[in-house]
């Protein structure tokens, strides 16, 4: 993230990145911890389905911000459409490569670092690829 946010930017400024260069940031598990081979794979699967509810309400929030609608996310809607699109974020990085790896069916047996194909998204993503 250094060539994204400013380089005297820490932790402590996680809350306003949003407001003042655009930047958020979550997790894919929500607990302590940052050992990624300590959590097995059936655990990694769950905290993707709870990452896309979380995306699929950040697409939410957005949407009922910038167009005041009255469109409300249904349980099963997991996919894109166009009206909700607009919220999406431009960039999602993951700070672990075994976090994005785990979250394919089967896990990537490899993952570079960077950017990586627009068309390398896990099943289910809810975002457009960027």
């Amino acid at each position: 993230l250094g060539a994204i946010i400013p380089s005297d930017y820490g932790p402590e400024d996680c809350n306003r990145m949003p407001s003042s260069v655009s930047v958020g940031l979550t997790d894919l598990g929500c607990e302590p911890g940052n050992d990624a081979s300590k959590y097995p794979r059936a655990q990694m699967l769950s905290w993707r389905d709870n990452l896309y509810r979380r995306l699929n309400a950040h697409l939410d929030r957005v949407y009922h911000q910038r167009f005041q609608s009255d469109y409300e996310l249904k349980e099963d809607d997991t996919s894109p459409t166009s009206s909700r699109i607009d919220g999406a974020p431009s960039m999602v990085a993951f700070t672990g490569k075994r976090q994005f790896a785990q979250m394919f069916q089967p896990p990537l047996a490899r993952v570079e670092s960077g950017l990586q194909p627009p068309d390398l998204i896990p099943p289910g993503w809810p975002l457009p690829p960027s």
